[in-house]
């Protein structure tokens, strides 16, 4: 005698969105696909816990809404990057902060003087000549005891005398003329000046302190990856709280 039951696939075929409330969030790398398809492939053949179908789709999404972040932590778990033949890792961080100001004030003064001397030379020379000439004749004449007109030339004296007078003047001015003055410059730079730095040390020692050989942890590694398949585990833990283990 065949009793009939309402199995995991048989419910999806009837209700295809049961699997609607499984929704992965942004930002975590479990792929919802193979959530999915994990399910199917491992609980598909059992019966459903709850035979109403938009019953049993309420509590899928309750159930991945309770476990969704445990299955994120076994994710981000698997997928941290470590050396697997290392036991011993230490980080050491320090981080040390200076703060400090320095101010300058330079201030600048100076005078400067000036001077403007002013020479001149100025000569006005004037000259000239004056001449002049006197001429003298002297005529002598010899006439006859009893002769009263036209007496006789008898000698003729010239004496002619020229003078010539030549003058000159020479004026001189000399001019000296100076100019004294003084200029104040004076200036202030004012500099601020932060100083301040943060010192940060980072110092790292790892390895193996050979507690275990690097055979051991090796094989550890493999173990690991074999037996834990986060798809599989997922799977398991919606079999246990949805579905009913019935063997035919």
């Amino acid at each position: 005698m065949s009793i009939a039951k309402i199995t995991l696939i048989g419910m999806y075929n009837y209700e295809p969105t049961l699997f609607n409330g499984i929704v992965i969030d942004s930002g975590e790398t479990l792929n919802r696909e193979t959530v999915v398809a994990q399910i199917l492939a491992k609980c598909g053949e059992f019966e459903t816990l709850y035979a109403d179908a938009n019953f049993m789709k309420f509590m899928v999404e309750n159930w991945w809404t309770r476990w969704k972040h445990t299955f994120y932590r076994w994710s981000r778990a698997l997928s941290i990057d470590y050396a697997p033949l290392e036991n011993y890792d230490r980080q050491e961080s320090f981080s040390r902060s200076h703060t400090g100001t320095e101010d300058t004030t330079l201030n600048i003064s100076g005078t400067r003087s000036t001077e403007t001397t002013t020479r001149g030379n100025s000569t006005e020379t004037t000259s000239g000549t004056d001449g002049s000439t006197v001429n003298d004749t002297i005529n002598r004449y010899r006439s006859a005891y009893d002769e009263t007109t036209n007496p006789t030339l008898t000698d003729r004296e010239t004496d002619a005398k020229t003078q010539n007078d030549t003058h000159s003047q020479t004026v001189g001015v000399t001019g000296n003329g100076s100019e004294n003055g003084s200029i104040t410059d004076s200036a202030e730079h004012v500099t601020d000046k932060d100083i301040g730095f943060t010192e940060t040390e980072t110092n790292r020692i790892h390895g193996n302190i050979g507690v275990t050989t690097s055979q051991q942890m090796l094989q550890s590694e493999l173990e690991l990856y074999r037996d834990f398949q986060i798809y599989a585990q997922i799977a398991d833990t919606f079999k246990l709280e949805l579905c009913v283990f019935v063997y035919s």
